[in-house]
C-alpha cells in the first residue's frame, strides 16, 4: 500500500511497508495533508477494531499507534504552519515537515 504525496513539482509515493511515514520534509498541499490525516487514522480505527474482541492491542499494534501519534502531530503542525504563513501574507508552500523529535516537544 502507499500513499500519494504531492511536491511542488511532482507526485511521489510514500512507500508503506511495515509503517507509513514521511521519511523527509515535503512540501504539501493542504489537501494532501488532510488525506495523509485520513489515512492514518482509517489505520489507527482499524488497530483498536482489532482488539475490541478484548484481546487487546499487540506489542507491534502499540508501536504502531505510538507511529501514527507522531505523524498525525506532525501533520497539524504542518496544517498550522500553512496557515500561519497564509494569514501572514506569506507562501504557505515554505511551510516544512518537522520532525517527529522537534513536534513531540512541543508544550500544550
Amino acid at each position: 500500500m502507499g500513499i500519494e504525496v504531492p511536491t511542488r513539482a511532482a507526485w511521489v509515493t510514500v512507500s508503506c511497508k511495515s509503517q507509513c511515514a514521511i521519511k523527509e520534509a515535503l512540501v504539501m498541499p493542504d489537501v494532501a495533508v488532510f488525506d495523509y490525516i485520513n489515512a492514518l487514522s482509517a489505520e489507527e480505527e482499524e488497530l483498536f477494531a482489532q482488539a475490541s474482541d478484548g484481546s487487546g492491542l499487540t506489542t507491534q499494534a502499540s508501536a504502531r499507534l505510538a507511529e501514527i501519534k507522531v505523524e498525525l502531530d506532525r501533520c497539524y503542525d504542518l496544517l498550522h504552519q500553512r496557515e500561519a504563513r497564509r494569514a501572514a501574507g506569506l507562501d504557505p508552500d515554505d511551510a516544512e515537515l518537522r520532525s517527529g523529535e522537534v513536534v513531540e516537544r512541543y508544550q500544550q
